[in-house]
């Protein structure tokens, strides 16, 4: 959101630096993402020169190109290749001639020179007020007023008046703060917060008169509009706006259309108080009717879009159909055109749910919008209508208020909360004087009810629906007062609580931080998928598929049933910046639905990505990969005491490999990728997976609470045992039949090598090499206390699989 610094320094009185107010704004949680200047460099304007087009002719080898002649006060024109749309002959405009330096949006600068474009000389450019400094509008180039001296630099025949634009990146929560007033108020509080002398100024604006003829007004749901203003206006001129009213729109970058729509921007970007104008001799009977659209009822935009409007839109209509989407876009056969003499103004408060459902529905994002849908203020209604009276009186002499009609549903009232001052102290670790909390609320337009024993109860402005609860008071407080003027203390007092049940966080918690431990970075993916990644699927499955009805945009529009594939973009974005060497997880939840019930399964998505053979020296280095990933999922299912009892082939719609099962449940799944949804994402290297089912997992694994154990005060001991086993025995028994010893000392084990040579070990024999990790506690193990255990080891291995120790 862009707000002008002169329009701002309207409403405050003391004097205050932009970059002075883009800090403590920033402080107080309106965060300044940039700040601009705009107004042009002084410098630049005095090397442009005032010139005027002679001749305008189509470009012969471009469509879009035009050459024109123009006389800059010298002996000869110039000719200048230009592309802008709004070149006409006769126009007078700013001229960079050769050897002028435009400075570029990046910190570089592009130096004007003679050069041919499609073949045709050009010697110098048409300046758009973008390209100069004057403002972002890059539409087209800067026309000059026809009285401007041909040869002048640009600066004897412009006002150069230097702005800046703080750009606001707004909480959703903030609507309050999206228009210049309500900025305003925001830093006037903070300024006085920090003892300086500032005040808003009030913006002053003449009451409607009280005698007004009623005029036709239908509200037929009060819910979706609790209160609508609606107010006649004849004599009306459309024309040009005030050069004020042009300068202050063009400030944030809004392009002024005539006297009337810029009057209605003007509020909404002053004090945020949406409004439209609808031409009344346009409106059946001059009647407005507030409704809920038909199904599939057709209204036409005022940009000429013909849509079919859904049963919970809510629309402004007369007797013959709908006029406007209520609080969101308005209607071509009502719109205010230049031969409209009267009008009627509509200022209301729409529902935010409703406003932003039949936004969202119909993809129409407007500043109208955005302010319903976060919250407006109903109790600036009327407020409104004055001060774009006020406007329209410069251009409008003849200006008459001929009626005017108010509806309250009474459902609107100010929240009221009760604070104590004694938790307003313990929650913020500061000690408030009373006349810092009056004033800070005042400031805020939180109104003290009462003050009794030290508890306050305050009067919420009902433009604030976010505050609801102390918390949210003390929080107003804080970030007015400043967060940085809370100290940090010398000492922090804690006391250790232990959980007597398991906690399913906790344990995430702890299984991502033994990932970490890997080497493993954690992603968090979009729920929300795309379903051209799941195109493949056949009929049965593609209905088990969540659809969105109302999706942001036309590709994220299902719910993900599957984790694989925002893992997989994830993998590539980083494949793209040349960060190839991937180990990564994820948390999620998966969706799917089953006739009319919908389910969702939390999972475990781990990735192993690495270019592999295409980059090593000795060639194929694939399966060495896959078995050190396999050797981390071995770790996994070590660390959480599971041990497979069956596995079978797995082949899923991106990748394939092997399911694990205990007592019939899935809880692992792992595997390779598939060429064809790597080709999806242009990945070209393998891509290895596993997917833990976590509510299956949380299913089959002790839930046992861990209890702290006494750190051993003996080294670890490392052993490598290489056995003989059959080819086709799966490394899963082995590790069952390790952990089924119950060897306390045994803290971990795993595989480092496969090795197959019929020469060497043998026909259809694998050598096998597994890591063993032992500890003994607090005791110092002998030789003979670890060599026994590896007899035992070796023991259980020949005895359950025949297993053979490499000599």
């Amino acid at each position: 959101m862009k707000i002008s610094y002169n329009w701002l320094q309207q409403y405050i009185s003391a004097e205050i630096h932009p970059d002075a107010a883009a800090d403590c704004l920033t402080a107080t949680g309106l965060e300044v993402e940039h700040l601009t200047s705009s107004g042009g460099d002084p410098k630049l304007l005095q090397q442009l020169k005032v010139g005027e087009v002679l001749t305008k002719s189509a470009h012969p080898n471009a469509d879009r190109l035009a050459l024109a002649k123009v006389d800059i006060g010298e002996m000869a024109p110039l000719n200048i290749v230009c592309g802008a749309p709004n070149l006409e002959a006769g126009q007078k405009v700013a001229v960079a001639c050769v050897g002028v330096e435009i400075p570029m949006k990046d910190g570089e600068s592009l130096t004007i020179r003679k050069s041919k474009i499609r073949g045709e000389y050009s010697e110098g450019m048409l300046c758009s007020e973008r390209e100069i400094g004057l403002s972002e509008d890059h539409s087209g180039i800067l026309v000059l007023p026809g009285t401007a001296k041909v040869g002048l630099p640009l600066l004897d025949v412009i006002d150069l008046e230097t702005d800046y634009q703080f750009d606001i990146g707004l909480t959703p929560n903030r609507s309050d703060a999206m228009s210049h007033y309500g900025v305003a108020r925001d830093l006037v509080a903070a300024l006085r917060a920090q003892g300086k002398s500032a005040s808003c100024k009030p913006i002053k604006s003449a009451a409607l008169p009280g005698n007004l003829p009623s005029v036709g007004l239908s509200i037929k749901d009060g819910t979706a509009c609790p209160r609508y203003s609606l107010l006649k206006i004849t004599g009306v001129e459309v024309k040009d706006s005030p050069q004020w009213i042009q300068q202050s729109l063009k400030s944030i970058g809004l392009k002024s259309i005539n006297n009337v729509v810029d009057a209605t921007n003007f509020v909404l970007w002053e004090i945020g108080q949406p409004l439209h104008a609808f031409d009344a001799d346009h409106v059946d009977q001059e009647s407005i009717i507030v409704r809920k659209a038909s199904d599939k009822e057709k209204f036409v935009t005022l940009d000429d879009k013909s849509i079919k409007l859904d049963k919970e839109d809510l629309v402004i209509s007369d007797a013959k159909g709908p006029l406007c989407l209520a609080g969101v876009y308005g209607g071509k056969n009502s719109g205010v055109t230049q031969k409209t003499t009267s009008i009627l103004l509509e200022s209301a408060y729409f529902d935010a749910t409703t406003i932003r459902k039949t936004s969202v529905r119909h993809g129409l994002r407007t500043d109208a919008a955005q302010r319903y849908e976060k919250g407006a203020d109903p109790e600036i209604l009327q407020f409104g209508l004055q001060r774009a009276v006020d406007i329209l009186r410069e251009t409008c002499p003849n200006l008459a208020l001929e009626g005017y009609n108010f509806f309250d549903s009474g459902a609107l009232k100010p929240t009221e909360v009760k604070l104590s001052l004694e938790y307003l102290d313990q929650l913020s670790g500061l000690s408030f004087s009373y006349a810092t909390v009056v004033q800070i609320l005042e400031d805020l337009d939180i109104k003290v009810l009462n003050e009794e024993n030290g508890w306050l109860t305050l009067s919420i402005p009902m433009y604030r629906s976010d505050v609801t609860r102390p918390e949210d008071v003390i929080e107003e407080i804080l970030r007015i007062y400043g967060f940085d003027r809370v100290s940090i203390p010398d000492r922090v007092h804690s006391s250790l609580t232990f959980q007597d049940r398991f906690q399913v966080k906790s344990w995430a918690d702890r299984l991502a931080g033994l990932l970490n431990g890997f080497g493993y970075s954690e992603i968090m993916t979009n729920s929300i998928s795309k379903s051209k990644h799941y195109q493949g699927l056949g009929e049965e499955d593609l209905a088990r598929i969540v659809c969105l009805e109302n999706s942001m945009t036309s590709e994220l529009d299902i719910m993900r049933p599957n984790l694989i594939p925002e893992g997989l973009e994830v993998i590539a974005y980083n494949i793209n910046r040349k960060s190839d060497n991937l180990r990564l997880f994820e948390f999620g939840y998966t969706y799917s639905k089953s006739g009319a019930a919908y389910g969702q399964r939390r999972e475990l998505a781990i990735y192993f990505s690495s270019p592999g053979s295409l980059r090593h020296w000795s060639g194929d280095v694939s399966q060495q990969d896959f078995n050190a990933f396999k050797g981390l999922v071995d770790a996994i299912n070590k660390n959480l005491k599971l041990s497979a009892q069956s596995m079978k082939a797995w082949s899923g719609t991106f990748a394939q490999g092997q399911e694990f099962m205990i007592n019939k449940k899935v809880f692992l799944r792992l595997g390779e990728v598939l060429h064809e949804a790597k080709e999806q994402f242009n990945i070209n290297q393998p891509v290895f997976v596993a997917l833990f089912d976590i509510d299956n997992v949380l299913s089959l694994i002790d839930k046992d609470v861990p209890h702290m154990m006494s750190i051993p005060t003996t080294l670890n001991v490392h052993r490598d045992l290489t056995i003989h086993l059959e080819e086709n025995m799966p490394y899963h028994q082995v590790s069952r039949t390790l952990s089924d010893l119950n060897i306390k000392e045994l803290i971990h084990w795993n595989l480092v090598d496969d090795f197959r040579d019929e020469d060497k070990i043998g026909k259809a024999l694998k050598a096998w090499t597994i890591h063993f990790v032992l500890n003994f506690g607090d005791i110092t193990p002998s030789d003979a206390s670890i060599d026994q255990i590896m007899q035992d080891i070796i023991q259980a291995l020949q005895q359950k699989f025949g297993a053979n120790i490499a000599q």
